[in-house]
């Protein structure tokens, strides 16, 4: 890939070069070169058949007990996934550099793109903590799992954002990113096509966190379809489930508007996860029941890094199919805080459960199917069990081309998802505008099994990555 988009990249290059401005960056996995150009150099450029869209350069900002255990993370590490035999790491790119931290191992650490700050972040290390915090009550949700320390500039330039994440993807089983700017759910912007051609090209899996902003539409990287997309709500600092609060009310940060696409049918964000009075790694190097909580999405996001990070110690391979890490977190998130069970405006899918993920896993109730896009291949028939009674919900996502694609708001592929007991219809989920279909049901007897069938309402041009999972729970 990255020979590849090297050839891509250089005639504009040279171009560049030639006239005289500064190529300031040329991302290793994307067809993405950042550059200081002027005017009249932009006019040159502009009917050149290898350009497809030019952006102005934007700068992002951060975002931002009980939580490990509303998120079931206390229970997936007593099955053992702690992180510490996982043989990839996480990753975090965000301005400057964790700190060090009595509760933060330096032996689990490594640096990414180091030359560009040697500052300390108080945000990171937050952020850190959440993953990876060893401290007996303020536990992270993997808390021996390695951490790749991804350097951004205090300015959180497109250039620096993107060289982070390219020195970070071919290590990272999944990347962290608690920051992003506002666009209103605008579409044209540089580091939302960056994400979704780096997801396309690596298989690499994104975790962002949603806008804070509750009267925003989704911005960027948030507004990428091939991200999960975290929105934040209230655990309430008790283990219960039904005392949560949702995002947009008792003053808890989070959008859940949704952005303006062909169909109006898009759905943000994917998943919520605890984001308010959250105790973690402070720079004082203490944690206490007095250090000050903080909220916001930043804090979600890392939870659900954490959580694929244990999914990927179950499964390495998870590492290069984001398609399936994204179904199996969605299937999972059965933690309805408001509206339809199924996908709500609010919470989306549902809060994240990290332990019902890890059983999908653990089972074989995921797989993530690969093949050359031709309609011939569909529809695809996946076959799955389950007992009269069980809550069943089966989610397929694929990744939205964006190297090929003719539209930036809407999916390139449109794929549709039916399930059948035997020749009896059993649910649909045909949306538009969504790279994911759920289907959601109470099984019954079905001695033959279920099916789901996979259809291609849309093809386009280039391969299909798509993610499939069965989530299935007692009444």
């Amino acid at each position: 890939m990255r020979s590849l988009y090297a050839k891509v990249q250089q005639p504009l290059v040279e171009q560049l070069k030639a006239n005289g401005q500064e190529v300031t960056y040329q991302s290793l996995y994307t067809p993405i070169i950042t550059a200081r150009v002027t005017p009249s150099v932009i006019e040159k450029i502009t009917p050149r058949a290898d350009v497809k869209r030019m952006y102005i350069a934007k700068n992002s900002k951060p975002r931002l007990n009980a939580s490990r255990i509303v998120v079931q993370a206390n229970t997936v590490n007593s099955r053992g996934l702690t992180g510490g035999t996982q043989q990839r790491p996480v990753a975090i790119v965000e301005y400057g550099r964790i700190a060090s931290h009595p509760n933060l191992p330096a032996n689990q650490r490594s640096l990414c793109n180091s030359t560009i700050s040697t500052d300390i972040s108080g945000h990171k290390t937050w952020v850190a903590g959440i993953i990876q915090s060893t401290h007996a009550t303020y536990k992270g949700i993997a808390p021996d799992i390695q951490i790749i320390d991804g350097v951004v500039d205090l300015y959180y330039t497109d250039k620096q954002v993107m060289a982070a994440t390219d020195c970070a993807v071919s290590t990272a089983s999944v990347i962290n990113m608690s920051f992003g700017h506002d666009t209103n759910g605008n579409f044209t912007d540089a580091l939302v096509e960056y994400v979704d051609n780096l997801v396309y090209s690596t298989g690499a899996t994104i975790v962002v966190s949603a806008t804070d902003i509750c009267n925003q539409k989704p911005g960027s990287p948030d507004l990428a379809f091939n991200v999960i997309n975290v929105g934040s709500f209230g655990d309430n600092n008790t283990t219960s489930f039904t005392d949560d609060i949702v995002p947009c009310t008792n003053n808890i940060a989070g959008s859940y508007l949704n952005p303006d696409t062909p169909n109006s049918d898009r759905e943000e964000p994917d998943v919520v996860a605890p984001g308010v009075n959250i105790r973690t790694t402070y720079l004082n190097g203490t944690i206490t029941d007095t250090s000050p909580p903080e909220g916001g999405t930043s804090f979600a996001a890392p939870h659900v890094t954490a959580g694929v990070g244990l999914l990927n110690q179950r499964k390495p391979d998870l590492y290069y199919s984001a398609a399936e890490v994204r179904a199996i977190i969605m299937a999972s998130a059965r933690h309805n805080l408001e509206g339809s069970s199924r996908l709500s405006d609010r919470d989306g899918v549902g809060g994240i459960m990290l332990a019902a993920a890890d059983t999908v896993v653990a089972n074989g109730q995921s797989d993530f199917l690969f093949n050359d896009g031709n309609i011939s291949n569909f529809p695809i028939s996946k076959s799955f069990t389950a007992t009269n009674g069980q809550k069943v919900r089966v989610v397929i996502t694929w990744t939205h081309k964006m190297p090929l694609g003719k539209s930036e708001d809407e999916p390139t592929t449109d794929l549709d998802l039916n399930v059948y007991c035997g020749n009896t219809f059993i649910g649909s989920s045909e949306s538009y505008d969504n790279n994911f279909e759920i289907v959601e049901f109470t099984a019954g007897s079905c001695s033959g099994g279920y099916t789901a069938l996979i259809h291609n309402l849309r093809p386009s041009i280039g391969y299909e990555a798509i993610g499939f999972a069965v989530s299935k729970t007692d009444t």
